[in-house]
């Protein structure tokens, strides 16, 4: 009888110590990172050739497929860090602007399109041209007046002669004698004058500068467009 009591005791602490052994659900073996093979991550933000494709601002990252997994189940556009810069334009003159950061390089960079920009120096444009820093008055004159004009072509639209009203076009690059545009779109082109004036013109110190002589006129609609027109000049009658 004491036999069969020792034999059952030496059983049961058997069985407790393999149920102490396997703790399936323990914190230690969820924290284990898994080890198991992964398909191929699925791109959302890949172009149809193959590429990183995020927008401006944005950058392709790994998403795994569990909090603890070390794949990449998915790469995603998330947003990226906001950049210092785009180009040379928006650092201090000599600082160059890569990866988004003002950066001082092995030569300096400077902005083509404001000063200081030293004879021969290296430069960059402000829609990211590279070029060399010139004293070329021709240049600065010739994109001034090309994003006035255009301006001015796009504002001049009119049905009636009530609606065409002349705005001062006059930059710092050049003399005008205004133009003629529809009312509605009056305050467009002075921004666009200004804007010229202060970012483009601003380089134009030391050029030639030319002013023509005006003529009085009136804004009139002409086939849809408004133009001016000299005025007429009140003659005597002959007939007094």
């Amino acid at each position: 009888m004491n036999s069969l009591r020792t034999l059952l005791q030496a059983l049961a602490f058997a069985a407790l110590a393999m149920a102490a052994t396997v703790v399936p659900d323990s914190p230690a073996a969820a924290q284990r990172p898994s080890t198991e093979m992964c398909p191929a991550p699925i791109s959302t933000c890949r172009n149809a050739a193959g590429r990183d494709a995020c927008p401006v601002g944005y950058v392709c990252t790994c998403v795994p497929s569990c909090p603890n997994c070390r794949d990449c189940a998915t790469r995603v556009c998330v947003a990226g860090p906001t950049p210092e810069c785009q180009t040379a334009c928006d650092c201090s003159p000599g600082l160059g602007c890569f990866d988004g950061q003002c950066i001082a390089g092995f030569a300096p960079v400077f902005c083509c399109d404001a000063g200081p920009c030293p004879q021969g120096q290296q430069c960059q444009h402000r829609d990211g041209e590279m070029d060399r820093c010139s004293r070329n008055c021709d240049r600065v004159l010739d994109k001034a007046t090309s994003k006035i004009d255009r301006v001015v072509r796009m504002a001049q639209r009119c049905r009636s002669d009530d609606e065409c009203v002349r705005v001062d076009t006059w930059t710092a690059c050049q003399g005008t004698c205004g133009a003629w545009v529809n009312d509605r779109y009056a305050p467009l082109v002075r921004r666009v004058v200004g804007y010229v004036d202060r970012r483009i013109c601003d380089d134009y110190e030391g050029c030639p500068f030319a002013a023509p002589r005006c003529a009085a006129e009136e804004g009139v609609c002409r086939a849809g467009r408004c133009t001016g027109e000299l005025r007429a000049v009140p003659q005597p009658n002959d007939r007094e």
